[in-house]
């Protein structure tokens, strides 16, 4: 998951951080590994830095390597309740 926040948005830098260690903290409670939350805050004449998010973001998850079965098993169960 990659989150991108502009600056002076509705969160703010602080409600940001907080939503997502909020979601970290979901997600590993769910069995996933917190490095697949990836989050970054960015001005609009800063996206073109978005770019090497995206490319920063891909090798991580593929050092990672897919979701278990049983954890996207977990995920699929909660999505649908």
């Amino acid at each position: 998951m990659i989150m991108i926040e502009g600056e002076g948005t509705i969160l703010g830098e602080e409600r940001f951080r907080a939503h997502v260690s909020e979601i970290r903290r979901i997600v590993t409670s769910r069995g996933i590994e917190s490095l697949r939350v990836f989050a970054t805050r960015t001005t609009i004449p800063q996206f073109s830095k978005l770019a090497s998010v995206f490319e920063t973001f891909t090798e991580r998850m593929q050092k990672l390597r897919p979701l278990p079965p049983e954890v996207r098993s977990k995920i699929e169960q909660v999505a649908v309740a």
